[in-house]
């Protein structure tokens, strides 16, 4: 993700109690082949974490508005022992795993024909999130939380309780829509026990969701080899690449015509793995690029804006602006971007784009040790238009004029 997320207390406990829930169906049906409401009580029963529960556990797995979830998990049953209670365990050591401590691979679900044991036991899993999650009036019965105190929680109350806690208004994917959809970071296809994980699910837009990170696999490589947990961003873990990376952009064919070059890492900061596969999954950049002029419109918009507010103000005199006061005004707007980047459409773009802008045109011009040439500097003849002055001053050079003047004075009488 591009900015830090952090993952509510009240979703990390409910979506733990329903990972810890799937992972106790499987291990029940994978020491058995016959399940029945009263083997599947006695089995729940000496689990410390559902007692008080376990009775209405087993009578949602057997009402007659959950016959699928019961058919599926029946299905599983009729694995080989071995392989069932093999699998069953690899799932709830991966689980856990990615609730402590996500190093190290995580094995990817595949779908053999020949083992239809394994595709019920995917698809049970991936219908808790389908019926509870997915969709919008859905909610998690309540016998599935160990606290008595909880609230309805479903796909509404997720997504309420993101927005609460994080200071999020827009896809943390893109940076541009607004998110509408729970992402499976991990995919469910490939990792079914990760299809209800508190750590795997994730607000973003549809356009980040369905049109380009689809079913693509983060932990695949172009090898074959799987890449390391440590080796991908994960959500809720760490800053996010906002923090250490920046957006490297060229102005070489204009101002006006940039061109991003891409996600740079800083420097001391072990991060191109990451940066490299959150570019193949969210194709961004490139996404950015293709809006670039739109992009560039609303910097600019904002340089305008801003200058000429400060002039209808009477903070500023029109003809009276110099170089450093142009250089704070785009310094202002620059920490206001930055401020409010994931809240507003592509602010961490824009802000990139400003800080290109501020280091080819006005630091060279802070910096010059001749007067500043208009003709040299496009963005600052643009605002010396605005404000309808004939030059951007600098306060060096007038002071030198000064004195240059002084002395002529005296010259010219001797």
């Amino acid at each position: 993700m591009i900015y830090q997320l952090k993952l509510p207390e009240l979703t990390l406990k409910c979506l733990t109690d329903v990972v810890y829930l799937q992972m106790c169906f499987l291990r029940y049906a994978s020491s058995r082949t016959a399940l029945d409401q009263q083997s599947c009580e006695k089995y729940f029963s000496r689990h410390r974490r559902f007692r008080g529960r376990y009775q209405q556990i087993a009578k949602w797995l057997w009402g007659k508005k959950r016959l699928t979830f019961l058919k599926l998990l029946e299905k599983f049953a009729q694995g080989s022992t071995e392989e069932k209670r093999q699998w069953s365990k690899q799932m709830y050591r991966e689980v856990i795993e990615f609730l402590q401590n996500p190093v190290g691979s995580i094995t990817p679900n595949i779908n053999k024909p020949t083992l239809s044991w394994q595709i019920a036991a995917t698809e049970f899993l991936i219908k808790f999130y389908d019926e509870y999650l997915g969709d919008s009036k859905g909610a998690f019965p309540k016998s599935f939380f160990s606290g008595s105190e909880l609230e309805r929680f479903g796909r509404e109350k997720f997504l309420s309780e993101f927005e609460k806690l994080n200071r999020i208004k827009v896809c943390p994917a893109c940076d541009d829509e607004r998110y509408s959809r729970i992402d499976h970071y991990l995919t469910k296809i490939f990792y079914p026990h990760l299809s209800c994980h508190p750590y795997n699910l994730v607000p973003i837009c549809n356009t980040c969701n369905s049109d380009n990170k689809g079913e693509k696999n983060l932990l695949g490589s172009k090898s074959g080899n799987l890449r390391k947990l440590e080796n991908i961003f994960l959500p809720y873990r760490g800053d996010g690449f906002q923090t250490d990376t920046y957006l490297k952009i060229s102005l070489e064919q204009g101002l006006r015509k940039p061109i991003i070059i891409g996600l740079k890492v800083h420097p001391g900061k072990d991060l191109l793995e990451r940066v490299e596969v959150y570019q193949y999954i969210f194709n961004i950049p490139d996404r950015w690029q293709k809006s670039i002029q739109t992009i560039d419109e609303l910097v600019y918009r904002q340089i305008k804006q801003n200058i000429q507010s400060h002039v209808d103000g009477n903070s500023l005199k029109r003809g009276n602006l110099n170089i450093f006061g142009v250089r704070d005004l785009l310094d202002g707007i620059l920490c206001n971007l930055f401020d409010n980047q994931g809240l507003v459409q592509w602010h961490f773009p824009m802000t990139w784009h400003l800080v290109t802008l501020i280091n080819r045109e006005i630091e060279p011009a802070v910096h010059s040790s001749t007067p500043i040439n208009l003709e040299n500097y496009e963005l600052l003849k643009d605002i010396a238009d605005w404000l309808i002055q004939d030059t951007i001053p600098h306060p060096v050079h007038e002071r030198r004029d000064l004195a240059q003047k002084l002395c002529n004075v005296v010259l010219n009488r001797e």
